[in-house]
């Protein structure tokens, strides 16, 4: 019987799941309007917390009018290049050989 006694090194990863992580990935999946119910829920539950509202919290009107409006899809194929332009681009990509004979 051959027994080995001796130190031994492992190393091991884990992820624990703490409370917090798991608030914050619950957080990470609520829409705007979500969050915004859920941090007023807990201002009533806790006076100590204090919610102050942004610009970016409140929903705005678009100053934008239907007749200024342009689709970006407009832009999608939308080529400036002209035929003098495509056909010098093309010329570039050639290998020209110009032999001179001379008489």
């Amino acid at each position: 019987m051959n027994m080995q006694t001796g130190l031994f090194q492992q190393q091991s990863l884990k992820v624990v799941m703490t409370r917090e992580l798991t608030q914050a990935i619950t957080l990470l999946q609520y829409s705007s309007l979500d969050l915004t119910k859920f941090l007023e829920e807990q201002t009533l539950e806790n006076p100590l917390i204090e919610v102050k509202t942004t610009e970016f919290n409140r929903p705005t009107k678009s100053k934008v009018s239907k007749d200024t409006y342009t689709n970006p899809i407009d832009y999608i194929g939308k080529n400036e290049t002209t035929l003098y332009d495509h056909l010098l681009t093309q010329l570039s990509y050639t290998k020209l050989n110009i032999n001179k004979k001379e008489p």
